[in-house]
């Protein structure tokens, strides 16, 4: 499991580029609560894009004819006053939810202060099919 360290990439797959992160339009019941998932996979990003395309589809958020998705990158940057937690296992529980989708160093940032940290670097266009 990786460490929320100074400099490490991580990486936000959805229907849209993601530039300036707001927790205002994050989701408030994911897997650690209201607030922007990253990961140091950049396929489960792709992965994390598709999905979010397909719902976004559904939501007529984006044409149903939209063949991309994107894959934001950014930097971490000045984490010395973040408070972390890290789990380093999972109960049965944790790993059921979880396995489906495979999930691997998940990071999740849920406040402004947080969000500060982040470097918006680039974003990449992911095929949908």
């Amino acid at each position: 499991m990786n460490q929320l360290e100074e400099g490490i990439i991580l990486y936000h797959g959805s229907y849209c580029i993601v530039e300036t992160p707001d927790l205002q339009k994050c989701a408030k019941y994911k897997d650690f609560g209201q607030g922007f998932y990253l990961t140091t996979s950049k396929e489960q990003a792709k992965s994390f894009a598709k999905i979010t395309s397909t719902k976004a589809k559904a939501r007529n958020l984006i044409s149903a004819n939209e063949k991309f998705g994107y894959v934001s990158f950014y930097r971490v940057n000045n984490i010395q006053e973040l408070k972390t937690f890290g789990f380093e296992t999972a109960d049965n529980y944790c790993i059921s939810l979880l396995l489906p989708e495979k999930l691997q160093n998940q990071f999740c940032f849920r406040t402004e202060k947080a969000l500060s940290k982040l470097q918006f670097l680039k974003s990449e266009k992911v095929a949908l099919f």
